[in-house]
């Protein structure tokens, strides 16, 4: 039986139509739930669906309400399912979000009445989220462009509260900025929309964030952008993208590569300085500075070609002397601890303190569509090899091989555990993400001549499907000593591709050494023994070799 609501309150009603049974097989969040049910690892938790908070949204499916500040969320529990009823005052704007119920499998009424859930945005791979507002609502005004322009038009659906926000511009051939703004937000949908010229005009929508957002944990924001009436670009998982659109040509000439640079930051946002790049080939050199400061951008963003078939390096510098000078409480003289019990916290002086600050910005590098790194700053003072590099062209012959690896992440990836849906992209965290290190076996008690690459180098940040990324580094010529080492997640989940050389030679002596994880080790030299010579290299005896599979490959793929 409905609730009643009495003078100006109207029904509000999320009706489901699904079975327990159901909800249970066509909803994201029971697969995990059966899943590890099934496997004694966890227990389903009825006080998870008693949270009225946004806990959980983006992993069970869920209706919330909106009426100005306030809102209020009901995930739906396939144990105990009921629909959502509430009395919302029929005159005000209330946002109605249902997300992870497949769109005929509940009905949306308001006083009685069906209406439309409105717009479907991402939610997991199985079912949308909409959007829809009831009662008397506001709408953003449609301008009207004229017989020389075209009507751009951005809709932004925030998904779940985040930590930060989006940063977005358009920008006219020449690189002028023509619109701007931030999009932030919790479960809200921003429309923009701009009058632009549109004869033999082109444009380049461009977007970046400091964290990118993981949508198998959390409801995704997403865009969508128009120009003149037809869809040019969308997206529901981006760290960095630029979208061209209009009367546009390529990027370069069709003898020469593109190269793209991204850099967003956020960070300290009122302190002054710059970053300074370069990039260089044999018969190229472009420099440039990335400022930063009040009313600056944090969205930094440059395109640049150079000749098809070389090899070119980008270069951008440390900025570790950032400093930032504030007023703040400072020890009395001749005392060096705030633990000393000799300070009189009743008279200390304020002064000016000037002290380090760490500014983390995230930067992306890529040459026609090929990434080469996309990272916050854990190394500075950066060079980013990419292109056809060649021993000849980076290394010393005396002293130095190559090291080449590419991994490829594919358009289609998804799990061989049934029930779990795919992912839409590969979090660097997540459960089948595999990591790999190069250098010394032997320094098993010392990590950086253990580690002297590691991925999180070159990618420490989300990857989206159906991408590349490469990586050209000259490292110590020491045969044997030197290995890759690939370290796999468990049997079943989602996996890479990679490709690993030596000098240009493929690597294919590979060895897999454990159980369900375990290390994909591939000595970095030809016909190198497994056990190395060095008293204080890894070997394998014993048990140890019983869980040894010796492949031979040209392309590391495990399926």
């Amino acid at each position: 039986m409905s609730i009643s609501c009495i003078g100006n309150e109207a029904l509000l009603q999320v009706k489901l139509s699904l079975t327990q049974d159901e909800l249970f097989i066509k909803s994201r969040g029971p697969f995990w739930d059966r899943y590890w049910e099934e496997e004694e690892y966890w227990e389903f938790e009825d006080e998870e669906f008693e949270d009225e908070g946004e806990n959980g949204i983006g992993i069970y499916p869920f209706v919330r309400h909106q009426q100005g500040d306030e809102f209020s969320v009901k995930k739906f529990n396939p144990k105990d399912l009921m629909d959502y009823e509430a009395c919302v005052p029929r005159d005000d704007c209330s946002q109605i979000v249902v997300g992870g119920v497949p769109t005929d499998g509940y009905e949306l009424l308001f006083d009685g009445k069906a209406i439309d859930p409105g717009y479907e945005f991402y939610f997991d791979a199985l079912n949308p989220v909409t959007y829809t507002t009831v009662g008397s609502c506001t709408t953003t005004p449609i301008p009207v462009c004229n017989d020389a322009e075209a009507l751009f038009e951005l809709r932004f659906w925030s998904g779940t509260i985040g930590s930060h926000d989006s940063t977005f511009r358009v920008e006219d051939q020449d690189g002028n900025s023509v619109l701007s703004g931030s999009l932030g937000g919790s479960f809200s949908l921003d429309k923009t929309y701009a009058c632009l010229p549109k004869d033999d005009a082109c444009y380049t929508f461009l977007i970046g964030i400091q964290e990118q957002r993981d949508p198998t944990n959390e409801a995704a924001s997403s865009y969508t952008i128009f120009f003149d009436g037809e869809l040019v670009g969308s997206s529901e998982t981006w760290l960095f993208e630029s979208v061209r659109f209009g009367s546009c040509g390529p990027s370069c000439e069709e003898d020469e590569s593109v190269v793209e640079f991204f850099m967003y930051h956020e960070m300290y946002p009122d302190e002054e300085f710059e970053y300074k790049w370069n990039l260089s080939s044999p018969s190229v050199s472009i420099s440039g500075v990335v400022p930063h400061g009040p009313g600056i951008s944090f969205l930094a963003h440059e395109t640049m070609c150079v000749p098809k078939g070389s090899c070119a390096s980008f270069y951008i510098e440390d900025r570790n002397n950032v400093t930032q000078t504030y007023e703040d409480e400072v020890l009395p003289e001749g005392i060096t601890d705030w633990a000393d019990p000799n300070i009189d916290w009743d008279s200390l002086e304020v002064a000016n303190v000037t002290v380090p600050i760490n500014v983390q910005p995230v930067f992306m590098i890529s040459m026609d569509n090929v990434e080469y790194r996309r990272v916050d700053w854990g190394i500075l003072n950066q060079t980013t090899n990419m292109g056809d590099c060649t021993y000849a062209d980076l290394c010393n012959e005396q002293t130095e091989d190559l090291f080449y690896v590419e991994r490829r992440i594919p358009a289609d990836l998804k799990t061989n555990w049934g029930d779990i849906p795919p992912t839409p992209l590969l979090m660097s965290g997540h459960i089948g993400a595999e990591d790999w290190n190069f250098g010394y076996i032997y320094h098993k008690d010392n990590g950086k001549l253990k580690n002297l690459l590691t991925a999180r180098n070159y990618i420490n940040r989300a990857s989206d499907l159906n991408t590349t990324l490469k990586v050209f580094e000259c490292v110590p010529k020491d045969g044997c000593d030197l290995s890759l080492n690939f370290t796999a997640g468990p049997v079943g989940a989602p996996r890479e591709q990679y490709n690993a050389k030596k000098n240009g030679m493929q690597l294919t002596d590979g060895q897999f050494v454990g159980n369900v994880f375990g290390s994909f080790v591939t000595p970095f030299g030809q016909n190198c023994p497994f056990s190395f010579s060095s008293s204080n290299a890894l070997t394998l005896s014993g048990g140890a070799i019983a869980s040894v599979v010796v492949v031979a490959i040209t392309v590391l793929i495990w399926d």
